[in-house]
């Protein structure tokens, strides 16, 4: 299997993985390792750090505002750093791959892949952690009087809640794309 040049179009790679891979194994993580190295996946990821920007503002703007569950503004602060710190780090790491990369750029492309990965363990544990934290405070939560110690002010609680249940409806569309790839590589095999 060769690695098309980078010169060529993000489209003309994408055509190309279906000729130049063997099984659905190698033409899916062809076709994903296209799309994850391609700039319109990095400027994407840009434009999407103002997910975790806003976790951490609304996170530290209501810091004292939750008393029915007082880890979930930690939580989205938490989140938030942590999303920004990984997002950079794998910017980074895009713009400094070459074609001809040297075995000092290699080792340090591999540290900055594990600091990625440690990361992203985190992430997954601390998104747990959240889910915990939200779901079990919506039996009770209240958003109308502040002295009482089921309060949580509602802008909140309500960002934390949607911003964890998007999350699920992210990852469901994607595994749906991952599959739509997987059928389409095995239906185009017999061309």
């Amino acid at each position: 299997m060769s690695t098309p040049a980078y010169d060529e179009s993000f489209f003309k790679r994408l055509k190309s993985a279906r000729n130049e891979t063997n099984g659905i194994f190698d033409c899916t993580k062809f076709i994903l390792g296209i799309v994850c190295a391609s700039v319109v996946l990095h400027i994407f990821k840009f434009i999407l750090m103002v997910i975790p920007i806003s976790m951490i503002v609304i996170g530290a703007i209501f810091k004292d505002d939750c008393p029915a569950e007082q880890m979930i503004p930690i939580y989205l602060i938490v989140a938030g750093c942590f999303h920004v710190v990984g997002e950079i780090l794998s910017i980074i790491q895009f713009c400094r791959k070459t074609p001809e990369d040297t075995e000092a750029q290699e080792k340090y492309t591999n540290h900055i892949t594990c600091t990625i990965s440690t990361l992203n363990c985190f992430n997954l544990s601390w998104f747990i952690a959240g889910c915990v934290f939200i779901y079990r405070a919506k039996e009770y939560v209240q958003f109308t009087d502040k002295n009482a110690p089921n309060f949580c002010h509602e802008i909140l609680y309500m960002f934390a809640f949607w911003i964890t249940n998007s999350s699920f409806v992210i990852v469901g569309v994607v595994i749906c794309f991952a599959g739509c790839i997987g059928c389409i590589a095995v239906c185009g095999r017999g061309e």
